[in-house]
């Protein structure tokens, strides 16, 4: 998982250097001005929504699991098999 987070962080930064390279080259060139450069246009805004929108459900998927992690878990520590009912060691009611 460690490896795969410092992959997608370098890809992330090889591309914003590709983008950040590609605009100087339009404005060395004369095809662009700086403020069309630092001006989002329609589509980076619905972009910017999307990224927003995507990073909320990876929030709401990472929570759900930890919460299905934790009900594995009973309160003494024991680990709960899913068709366990009750916790082996304390007898309490699995929680659902």
């Amino acid at each position: 998982m460690y490896l795969r987070s410092k992959l997608i962080l370098l890809l992330a930064v090889a591309t914003a250097a590709g983008v950040l390279g590609y605009n100087t080259w339009l404005y060395s060139c004369g095809a662009c001005t700086l403020r069309a450069l630092i001006t989002p246009s329609v589509p980076g805004y619905l972009l910017l929504v999307l990224n927003l929108a995507l990073v909320a459900v990876l929030a709401l998927l990472k929570r759900r699991q930890a919460q299905a992690g934790l009900r594995r878990i009973c309160g003494c520590g024991c680990e709960l098999l899913p068709q366990w009912s009750y916790c082996p060691d304390c007898g309490k009611g699995r929680t659902l």
